[in-house]
């Protein structure tokens, strides 16, 4: 069918127009009628009419359900007659309207544009999801090309031509819309989940929908049209399209930034953190595909560009684990800003681990019930030289071990206020967590040693394919002077002379000292006179995660000692999650500071990581309240408190910090017993710091 012009004719009789649009080959015809909505373009009537006019010479019947909505204000005559080349159509449209203009065929309004921005293949993708195209056909000289392109929608197979692949498609959605009953405001009118009416629908666009109801026949569809391979952003735009995302928050230093980013759908806000806008949108959409469409991107420590369609399963474990995760990665760094950032100078602002610890309360029900008691960071320890024997200095000053000591200070503050506190609750011999409160230790990077070691790459796969190579596992310790760790496969026993010497100082890595606190608890000897282990119940990690090494690292190369512990010790297994946004690598060397803060203390302190002492001052060194020496000070006041409940002590206290950490017998058995079990599985061996670091006595 060749449609040689059209054009729009307008009088005024009576007060009234009429519109009439002709479309002809020929001055003979006969007629027939139907009719449309009132809202439909004037264009895209007549390209409904031209689909009718066809089916009509084919004999077709043609029900009143084809028609898109009530037979008011337009009218559409279908004429047909008989030619020497057979049956030929001819298109009328009336209206009621004023005016007077012709078009030529050229210039016809495009029956493709539909106003506000849309076109007929954006209405198609909308109410049916993606639509594979397939080329059918493509002839004509190269400087007049002729396109065939076929979709299928519904199980119908529609054809449109063009001059190009994209009119043919736009041609084809206009059949395949007019077939399906589907006007130009029908994608306003359902939206996702129900009408919306006249005033609504420029709303219900800016919304993008007005339901969170995943509709199952755009599932398929997704499932179908290769998804696995679209961003979160193409994906969210398929199902709602025209979303705005926007800026809510910004942070960071300059080579460390973190923006949040926000889209609304319906009533509903996600929001996402990333390195840069562009990575927060995504973020932000992956949030939204998630909670309101349960389709789950993988996070568990490899590719995180793989959508999860239709496994309620996998969605539902995504939204907790993602949610919890972004919440307390968002309320530590927030506090970083409001807490340390704004109150320490500038050259002591920068950093390259964060870490911190939330307390939960209530099982999260509500955001009062996360709470921030622990702000950390740093990255290095003391020089053997600092090494002091009156317990003065802070060996580790790795952020997450700086958390741990932070975290006991905290539960000293909390058992000195005795029956008040809101942690912690009294029984007949110490004290042990109230009911429903939770502990979740936040790293900004998987802790040195054995979990970091072999992920260095953040899209390799979350399962490790050498599990059985004799590397894996091993203890290692942290060199004095460098960053990194070396196996510990043989027993070493430092000597304080020895490091004053010349002898380069180990520390034990970060991931041995997490295994350690998942067996004995990360509240230490000392406080063991008084509590029971408090463990983490969850241990997030932003870059360099990777499940397999992180979770062999914190507790599955030692998962066969729960047997030989006694009771209350235990291996605990923590929940080990990622958070969705990670921190760029900063190609820097690793400041010389750490800085710290604690719900129990208002001001943030500063600690020099080569010297284990505070920031020096005018009347000398200063000693950090994370030292040994503070730690046994804040137990002897704690013990001369009669009224605080603790397990019986010997008649006689002992008179050096390290006899003093030996009155917990089952505390020590416990120990014993995790080292030995590295020992006897051929993992190396702990190595200790020289014993006179803990032979100050408790009055100096």
């Amino acid at each position: 069918m060749d449609f040689k012009f059209m054009t729009y004719n307008y009088s005024v009789e009576g007060g009234s127009g009429d519109r009439v649009g002709l479309a002809s080959t020929t001055n003979t015809f006969e007629q027939a009628s139907i009719s449309v909505d009132p809202n439909i373009d004037v264009a895209i009537a007549a390209e409904m009419a031209k689909q009718q006019a066809e089916a009509l010479q084919a004999n077709r019947d043609f029900a009143s359900d084809s028609c898109v909505g009530p037979p008011e204000g337009w009218i559409v005559n279908v004429r047909s007659h008989a030619g020497e080349n057979g049956a030929q159509p001819e298109v009328a449209l009336q209206s009621h309207t004023e005016g007077n203009v012709d078009h030529p065929i050229g210039e016809v309004p495009n029956p493709l544009e539909c106003g506000e921005g849309k076109n007929m293949l954006m209405i198609l993708n909308e109410r049916f999801g993606p639509v594979s195209w397939t080329e059918v056909m493509c002839d004509g000289p190269a400087h007049k090309r002729r396109f065939v392109m076929s979709g299928e929608v519904k199980g119908q197979t529609f054809r449109g031509e063009g001059k190009n692949k994209k009119q043919a498609k736009a041609d084809a959605a206009a059949k395949a819309l007019s077939a399906l009953g589907v006007g130009k405001d029908a994608s306003m009118q359902e939206g996702w989940g129900g009408a919306v009416d006249g005033k609504d629908r420029k709303l219900a666009k800016r919304k993008g929908g007005s339901s969170s109801e995943f509709p199952p026949e755009k599932l398929s569809k997704l499932s179908e049209s290769g998804s696995a391979n679209k961003s979160a952003c193409m994906l969210l735009n398929e199902l709602c399209p025209g979303l705005e995302y926007k800026l809510v928050y910004e942070s960071g230093i300059a080579s460390d930034k973190k923006f949040t980013m926000s889209v609304k759908i319906a009533d509903d806000s996600y929001t996402g953190t990333g390195s840069s806008k562009k990575a927060a949108r995504q973020f932000a959409a992956k949030d939204a595909l998630l909670h309101r469409f349960n389709v789950a991107y993988d996070t568990a420590g490899g590719d995180a560009s793989t959508p999860v369609l239709g496994n309620p399963q996998c969605a539902s474990k995504a939204k907790e684990g993602n949610s919890l995760a972004n919440k307390v990665e968002n309320l530590i760094r927030q506090c970083y800003e409001t807490e340390v950032e704004s109150k320490v100078d500038e050259i002591y602002k920068r950093w390259k681990v964060l870490s911190g610890i939330v307390m939960e309360t209530e099982n999260g029900v509500t955001d009062n019930d996360f709470e921030v008691i622990v702000v950390t960071t740093g990255t290095k320890g003391i020089n053997g030289e600092y090494l002091s024997s009156a317990g003065l200095a802070v060996h580790d000053c790795h952020a997450e071990v700086l958390a741990r000591r932070c975290f006991q200070r905290f539960l000293y503050s909390e058992l000195h206020k005795g029956v008040a506190s809101t942690v912690l609750e009294p029984t007949p011999v110490g004290f042990h967590l109230r009911r429903g409160i939770r502990f979740h230790l936040y790293i900004s990077s998987a802790p040195c040693g054995d979990s970091r070691i072999f992920s260095p790459h953040e899209t390799e796969s979350p399962v490790d394919g050498h599990k059985h190579r004799s590397n894996r596992g091993l203890l290692r310790s942290k060199i004095e002077a460098g960053e990194g760790t070396i196996p510990c496969q043989t027993r070493v026993t430092q000597t304080f002379d020895g490091v004053m010497s010349g002898e380069r100082l180990l520390t034990m890595s970060c991931s041995d000292k997490v295994a350690r606190w998942n067996v004995l608890g990360v509240q230490g000897s000392l406080l063991s006179v008084y509590l029971p282990p408090v463990y983490y119940s969850t241990i997030i990690v932003g870059s360099l995660y990777n499940f397999d090494h992180f979770s062999r690292a914190s507790f599955g190369r030692i998962s066969e000692l729960s047997s030989r512990l006694q009771s209350p010790y235990r291996v605990a297994n923590p929940d080990l999650i990622k958070v969705t946004s990670t921190s760029r690598r900063l190609a820097s060397k690793s400041p010389g500071h750490a800085v710290f803060w604690s719900l129990d203390f208002p001001l943030p302190e500063v600690v020099m990581c080569n010297t284990g002492l505070g920031i020096p001052t005018s009347a000398g060194k200063t000693v950090s309240s994370l030292s040994k020496s503070c730690a046994l000070q804040r137990f002897l006041d704690l013990y001369a408190t009669p009224a605080v409940p603790r397990v019986p002590l010997p008649q006689f206290i002992p008179q050096t910090y390290g006899a003093m950490k030996l009155i917990c017998s089952d505390y020590q058995d416990a120990k014993k017993t995790f080292r030995d079990e590295f020992a006897s599985a051929g993992l190396g061996y702990w190595v200790s710091k020289p014993s006179e670091v803990d032979e100050f006595g408790i009055q100096e």
